[in-house]
């Protein structure tokens, strides 16, 4: 005696016989087939990045879903795609939860994975030895670097560390580069003016002296700007603009540039 799955498959085979009509054959144990019964898709997969995980950023995704016979990923940033093993560029940093939907067989199954992505250090700097004192000014002291126009329309690179000179009068500067339309670096005029406990220093009176700054490094927006100057500042006793005082100082700087 045999029994058969739909597939064909002998579920039960046994000997037996002779028999009369009233033989009790006991009970036959069978197991399911699942031989016709389809089988669901299990998704998963993996991914990669070469080198750290830094915006911009290209993730490589690796399937690695079984009995599937498509997927839909969602990347976490609103962009999709239906492709087995995607690549994807992050350009903002933050944390991206990455869905994976695998389909076959009139069914689905979804994996997840969230990534973790961070802005690249921010190591501004501003650097100021003024009469042999040092003064910095870093990333905390709002530090940011503009090419903007002038009322002629003349474009000018400016740089700021610690707010403006004339408000904040306890250690803040900046730095106006006659860059004009050139964007690259090289050696550009330059007038420097920084407050110091209640005490303002600028390049701007110093008129035996043409200060320059060598620009080393000339990003465009979200790049930097590095360079160095060096030569005399003056500052004035009391409110007169006579006799000012000249004192030599150097500075370096690297700011990113916002604008």
């Amino acid at each position: 005696m045999k029994v058969l799955d739909t597939c064909g498959k002998t579920l039960y085979s046994q000997n037996i016989g002779p028999f009369s009509s009233d033989t009790y054959l006991g009970i036959i144990k069978v197991s399911f087939s699942n031989c016709n019964r389809a089988i669901a898709p299990v998704a998963g997969f993996t991914y990669s990045i070469s080198g750290t995980p830094i915006v911009p950023v290209t993730v490589n995704f690796l399937n690695t879903s079984t009995n599937a016979i498509g997927w839909l990923w969602n990347f976490g940033d609103g962009v999709t795609s239906t492709v087995q093993n995607p690549s994807h560029t992050y350009l903002t940093a933050g944390d991206y939860k990455v869905k994976l939907l695998a389909s076959g067989a009139g069914k689905t199954d979804s994996a997840f994975q969230t990534l973790h992505l961070i802005n690249p250090a921010n190591d501004t700097y501003i650097n100021l030895t003024l009469n042999g004192i040092n003064y910095s000014w870093s990333l905390s002291d709002s530090i940011y670097a503009k090419r903007v126009a002038d009322t002629s329309g003349s474009f000018y690179t400016y740089i700021q560390g610690g707010g403006d000179p004339w408000v904040n009068r306890l250690k803040s500067i900046s730095l106006n580069i006659k860059t004009g339309n050139n964007t690259v670096p090289g050696n550009y005029s330059v007038t420097i003016l920084s407050t110091l406990k209640d005490t303002t220093y600028t390049s701007s009176f110093t008129n035996h002296y043409s200060l320059t700054t060598n620009v080393t490094e000339y990003g465009t927006v979200n790049g930097y700007i590095t360079g160095t100057a060096s030569g005399d500042m003056t500052f004035y006793a009391g409110s007169g603009t006579s006799n000012p005082f000249i004192i030599p100082f150097s500075c370096s700087y690297r700011v990113q540039r916002i604008q």
